[in-house]
């Protein structure tokens, strides 16, 4: 599991830090010679609300994290349900 956590540190003074923004990713299936594939869910906290959306790619091991995290960010998510994040959290 690997999990990223986005704060927004205003003029860089870390005691009015916030979190913004937090991503799990989880290896959710071993698909051989170092392919996987990946859930990720995050939440993004906005003025008035936050909501959990997930995503899902397929990621070879040796290309690393930031390709990993590239791939979900720019991945279109493919739920905003709760009941998606609570099967994933299972599974963590």
């Amino acid at each position: 599991m690997i999990r990223v956590i986005v704060e927004l540190v205003p003029y860089g003074n870390e005691d009015q830090k916030m979190v913004i923004g937090s991503l799990v990713l989880a290896n959710t299936m071993n698909l051989g010679l170092g392919l996987c594939q990946y859930h990720a869910v995050y939440e993004l906290k906005d003025v008035d609300d936050s909501f959990i959306m997930v995503s899902k790619v397929k990621h070879m091991r040796q290309d690393g994290v930031w390709e990993l995290l590239r791939k979900i960010l720019n991945k279109k998510p493919t739920s905003k349900t709760n009941m998606v994040f609570n099967i994933l959290k299972g599974r963590l």
